[in-house]
């Protein structure tokens, strides 16, 4: 478990098929020397311990690059503080501006009148109209500059009401110059990325040894094109689950599809293999890391460089007066041997008849996701086996299954179809 679904440090219920639900954070990661690590993607990763934070490059174009690309040692100064600041998409219609030139061009209008009232007029109108006239551009005058104070006020609150500071130790929300801490970086961190079948709604979830957070955003039919690449890294979320980010104080943490896609490659910029890293815990508060070519799950170790295998399927248990219906990942390396569970997702979409995107490297990615998900009925796992993990994050975990040899085993391999 481990996932703020919509805010910050929020667990997960998936426990109900494993122990009691209360788990306390616990993603403990072991530093080891400095070496070099090729991940099952097939990318040589430099480690220097979980939370390595050596350097930051260009965030400009930096995402666009790989990870490994970004922290070339003659591209990346050092980090001395702010390494970038992001702002946030109101939650509501902000005020309108008002216009200042109206109330300008009246006291403008009245200046005149009293001027041309004063040559033309005669008797007592003479004095009194263009005294009047004279108040009304006085009044005028005074309304424009406090509507023009009143509008410089409201531009500058709509730029910098809400946004999110990245820095090295970790990433805060700023609200009119006050900071409050999202979530600590400094001792190791994940960042995965989730989106809807369309890749129009997408998420980051940002995991570290004590909380999750999740930061959104929408993507428009340019933006998705423009970032065709950077959205084909993300797993798909199907089904009722809802790709909502949501503060602690209660409003959206969405970001511009610009910001969203530079703020993720500040991360990776931080820490090449965050993109690869999860840190988890299940419901006894023991920990679930998937760490580039490894996973730990509570007291076993998987090496995903050697032979292992796997299988996903489905089982269901009465639980109360109703049944209900889980998903389960089986893994088994040597003498080790788990099966990480949770809930599935109420509503399903249709593998077979996937929507285009029209955009065909979105939709390679896509039938890669939902070849993952496909699973067949099979009895309970035992109950000493069974892990409860946040089933946001099933498919991501999946994925690194599938890239692992396969051990080849007639009762335990996976039965997914890698040439798919």
């Amino acid at each position: 478990m481990g996932a703020a679904r919509s805010g910050v440090g929020r667990r997960d219920d998936d426990s109900l098929a494993s122990a009691p639900a209360g788990s306390e954070p616990a993603a403990a990661l072991a530093s080891g020397p400095a070496q070099e690590t090729v991940t099952p993607s097939g990318r040589v990763v430099p480690r220097e311990g979980p939370g390595a934070i050596d350097g930051a490059s260009d965030l400009t174009d930096a995402a666009t690059r790989s990870p490994r690309e970004a922290l070339a040692p003659g591209d990346r100064p050092s980090l001395g503080g702010l390494v970038g600041r992001y702002p946030l998409r109101p939650d509501v219609v902000p005020p309108p501006v008002p216009e200042p030139w109206v109330h300008g061009w009246l006291a403008v209008a009245a200046a005149v009148a009293a001027l041309l009232a004063a040559g033309l007029l005669r008797g007592p109108l003479r004095a009194a109209l263009p005294f009047a006239l004279a108040l009304v551009a006085a009044v005028a005058l005074l309304r424009h500059r406090r509507a023009r104070t009143k509008a410089a006020g409201i531009r500058a609150l709509q730029r910098r009401e809400r946004e999110v500071m990245v820095r090295p130790a970790g990433l805060a929300l700023s609200r009119r110059g006050a900071e409050e801490t999202l979530i600590d970086l400094g001792t190791g961190f994940g960042a995965t990325l989730f989106s809807s079948r369309r890749r129009d709604r997408v998420i980051l979830a940002i995991t570290s040894r004590t909380s999750t957070l999740l930061l959104g955003a929408t993507f428009d039919d340019a933006e998705r094109r423009a970032h065709a690449g950077f959205l084909a890294r993300a797993s798909v979320v199907d089904g009722d689950e809802t790709l909502d980010a949501i503060g602690p104080d209660g409003a959206s943490l969405e970001l511009k599809a610009p910001d969203f896609v530079a703020l993720s490659a500040g991360l990776d910029a931080l820490d090449a293999g965050a993109s690869e890293r999860i840190l988890l815990s299940d419901g006894r508060g023991e920990p679930v890391v998937l760490d580039g070519p490894s996973l730990r799950v509570g007291e076993h170790r998987f090496d995903l460089l050697a032979p292992l295998d796997w299988r996903p399927f489905l089982f269901q248990e009465p639980f109360g007066g109703a049944v209900a219906v889980f998903q389960a990942t089986w893994i088994r390396q040597g003498a080790n041997t788990v099966v990480l569970v949770s809930l599935v997702p109420s509503i399903l979409g249709d593998p077979s008849a996937p929507e285009s995107t029209g955009i065909p490297e979105l939709d390679r990615a896509l039938l890669r996701d939902l070849r993952l998900t496909h699973a067949s009925a099979e009895d309970p796992p035992a109950r000493e086996q069974r892990v409860a993990v946040d089933r946001l994050f099933v498919l991501p975990v999946r994925a690194a299954l599938d890239r692992a040899p396969s051990g080849g085993s007639s009762g335990g391999s996976s039965t997914l179809d890698r040439t798919a």
